[in-house]
């Protein structure tokens, strides 16, 4: 991902799909709630 134009972009998207038990998912579920 490193080479590619989205960079971390692609990781954030990617790594939670990759580890839907991590609750990497959640948290970022979480985070954006309190932002809105």
């Amino acid at each position: 991902f490193s080479n590619s134009p989205l960079g971390g972009i692609g990781r954030i998207s990617v790594i939670p799909n990759l580890r839907p038990q991590s609750g990497d998912s959640c948290l970022l579920r979480v985070s954006a709630l309190e932002h809105l």
